[in-house]
């Protein structure tokens, strides 16, 4: 690490509250997706940086991969500069072939193998001349997501004892990254000793202990809620704001806030609703990918969406809106039950930012991710995924009174908000020069 990363450090850690101090630090966030395609990750470090910019000078550039385009270029993202990778030579599919038995599973194996490496190479050229272009400038590297372009960064940070923090963001019972055999050979397996693994669920913190990472170099956090927009306070619901065409007497909405994918189960609401009083209505919004290798999975999955409301003859009783909301903090609010029955979460943030504005919420019952903030019957439930079990629960969770949806968003803020944790990002930042300095 280079004297100067640690005479910014103390430069901004002693004037972290002057605007005027000209010291910064420099922050290269790699992730796997970027805005304007949506990501969840890639949002919330966009938002986050932001703040960190705002409070303790922190500045901060994006290198990043993408799911739905396949070009490279540079661009701007409310005033954010953007490199983005994206490279790769994906064949015709093959899975037709197998299921025809017309070439052997091993040689499709085989092939699929050469595929991933030569994409690999065709991403880490472009990544590595940007890194060691751009490496006297950055003195942290920020990794969220597992693709080519974050993987050679984890590397390049290996090789170059670079300051690096690797974000967690989805489970794998091992969390690892991509690393060509020579490369592992060389430089060892895993990720590098001095880098800081930030988790954001205790799930995800013993996936690293259990993976044998040190617990010095592991931040378990949530993900941070804007009190701003999030908060009890600012929850007044408005009856018709969700504009269900046919009126019914105390209509109760029940809120499914995520991209249109399998792994959210919007599919499974749509049974739970068909089990409940005539009153209640279901939203189903957030967005659904049109472009991409993952366009044809999640489109056909819209549409069984579609055709299942139909055939329960739901159409009066479920709002879909299949796009990016820009204000989620309206549906939230306006909301009477929060419902995520998501089949795997890294942590499920929509969650919390319901709580933190007193809003009951229903969720699979997931060990080291929801039971860390839901109490049963206190601020809402956490089942197994069984359609009378969750009606009856959601039902339940109308009930619960206001007062202790209250106290559940003050507890969730307590330790959740912007305010709580970014003081802790800065400091974890220090000490992710710290670590790379005594490794």
């Amino acid at each position: 690490m280079s004297k100067s990363s640690q005479e910014k450090i103390m430069a901004i850690g002693s004037n972290k509250s002057s605007k005027d101090d000209t010291s910064s630090l420099n922050v290269l966030v790699v992730s796997s997706k970027y805005p304007p395609e949506y990501s969840g990750s890639g949002l919330r470090a966009h938002n986050t940086y932001k703040r960190l910019r705002s409070k303790f000078n922190i500045n901060f550039e994006v290198l990043s991969s993408s799911i739905s385009e396949n070009t490279c270029c540079k661009y701007e993202w409310q005033g954010i500069k953007v490199t983005r990778i994206a490279n790769k030579r994906t064949p015709v599919s093959l899975l037709g072939l197998t299921e025809q038995g017309k070439i052997h599973k091993k040689v499709i194996a085989a092939w699929k193998r050469i595929i991933i490496l030569t994409n690999y190479c065709l991403e880490a050229i472009p990544t590595l001349r940007y890194l060691y272009a751009h490496h006297n400038s950055i003195d942290v590297i920020h990794v969220f997501g597992n693709v080519n372009v974050t993987s050679v960064a984890i590397t390049y940070a290996k090789l170059t004892k670079k300051p690096l923090l690797i974000e967690l963001v989805n489970f794998h019972e091992h969390p690892r990254y991509l690393e060509p055999f020579g490369i592992s050979l060389c430089l060892g397996r895993g990720f590098p000793s001095h880098a800081i693994i930030v988790a954001i669920s205790r799930q995800l913190e013993q996936a690293a202990l259990n993976s044998g990472y040190s617990p010095r170099q592991i931040w378990c956090r949530p993900n941070p809620i804007d009190e701003s927009k999030f908060n009890f306070s600012a929850c007044q619901s408005e009856k018709e704001f969700f504009g269900f065409g046919s009126k019914c007497s105390d209509p109760k909405h029940i809120l499914h806030l995520a991209k249109f994918m399998p792994r959210k189960n919007q599919l499974f609401m749509v049974d739970v609703l068909a089990k409940l009083p005539h009153n209640f209505r279901l939203i189903l919004a957030g967005p659904l990918v049109s472009s991409g290798p993952l366009s044809e999975r999640d489109m056909a999955y819209f549409q069984s969406i579609q055709e299942s409301i139909n055939s329960l003859g739901l159409r009066d009783r479920v709002l879909l809106q299949p796009e990016f909301i820009d204000k989620p903090e309206n549906f939230i609010r306006n909301a009477d039950v929060f419902v995520l029955p998501s089949v795997q979460e890294g942590l499920g943030t929509p969650v919390l930012e319901a709580l933190a504005c007193g809003i009951p919420v229903v969720t699979n019952r997931i060990p080291g991710v929801f039971d860390q903030w839901i109490n049963d019957g206190e601020n809402g439930y956490m089942c197994t995924l069984e359609p009378d079990i969750w009606a009856e629960k959601i039902y339940l969770a109308t009930q619960i009174p206001q007062d202790a949806m209250k106290l559940a968003s003050k507890r969730v803020l307590q330790y959740a908000s912007t305010q709580a944790i970014d003081q802790e990002y800065f400091s974890i930042l220090c000490k992710s020069i710290k670590l790379t300095r005594d490794d």
